[in-house]
């Protein structure tokens, strides 16, 4: 013959697969982690803008505003609300005034204690040996 071996399919070429990809179930699919669930078919996915945290001067400004609108639209309502922010804020300070004294009156009177014991325990003694 012509020194060539037919293959077996008859002079067809058999056309070579491309590596197959690990078999996904349908779950693994929808809920990948990664990149693969950043990618959507629109385009490159948007990275997520964090929402940061207000500082304490941004929270307070923006509580300051907050009131300057309720005051426009219902002045007495912002009168109800400011009286009572006043009022639990002089609440507080009186509680603290009145921890502050007590703490004070502890000492005082821990080291009152501490004298009396000591001068009894001295005049004890003294007494006895003056009879």
């Amino acid at each position: 013959m012509n020194g060539r071996k037919k293959s077996d399919n008859g002079g067809k070429k058999k056309k070579k697969k491309a590596a197959k990809k690990p078999a996904e179930g349908l779950l693994a699919r929808l809920f990948k982690g990664g990149k693969d669930a950043a990618k959507s078919k629109d385009g490159p996915a948007k990275p997520e803008v964090k929402i940061k945290p207000l500082t304490p001067l941004k929270r307070s400004i923006q509580e300051i505003k907050h009131m300057a609108k309720l005051g426009e639209s219902d002045p007495e309502r912002l009168a109800m609300l400011l009286s009572k922010l006043l009022g639990t804020e002089q609440e507080k300070q009186r509680d603290a005034q009145e921890d502050f004294d007590q703490m004070v009156w502890d000492i005082v009177n821990k080291e009152d204690a501490k004298k009396n014991e000591t001068d009894e325990g001295d005049s004890s003694p003294q007494d006895a040996s003056a009879n």
